[in-house]
């Protein structure tokens, strides 16, 4: 089972984002949260395998929880979804240590379909790679 938590400051998104994960049979979210610091909090007591992360929250927004959750846990996957796709985030995510980079508006279909796959791989302290994606 793939053990997932979701950040983002919209709880219709992150409803409907668990109802759709959880539908695969093999994702289980174990935790979410609606700002940053409750996001960073969470993510250290629960340990993911993976964090989905929004960048525009309140409380410091999305880097301050990939930087926690990547310094704490280099291993873990971190997914960025977001409304605001523009490059100088991709690229600035991604230098951080974001896996993947999803765009809200056009590809959540993506990111069920990425994490039904991660969930059929072990996922391995250390494994991740940069696999930033549009």
């Amino acid at each position: 089972m793939l053990k997932v938590f979701i950040a983002d400051d919209s709880a219709v998104v992150r409803g409907k984002l668990k109802e759709a994960l959880e539908e695969q049979g093999s994702i289980k979210v174990i935790g979410e949260a609606g700002d940053a610091g409750q996001a960073i909090t969470e993510i250290r007591r629960l340990d993911p395998q993976v964090a989905i992360i929004d960048i525009r929250m309140p409380g410091g927004g999305g880097m301050p929880i990939l930087m926690d959750s990547k310094a704490r846990t280099p291993g873990r996957i971190a997914i960025i979804l977001t409304s605001f796709p523009y490059p100088q985030y991709r690229e600035a995510y991604q230098a951080a240590g974001a896996d993947y980079f999803f765009d809200k508006t056009q590809h959540i279909q993506t990111l069920i379909d990425t994490l039904a796959v991660l969930a059929r791989q072990p996922v391995l302290p250390g494994s991740s790679k940069n696999r930033v994606q549009t």
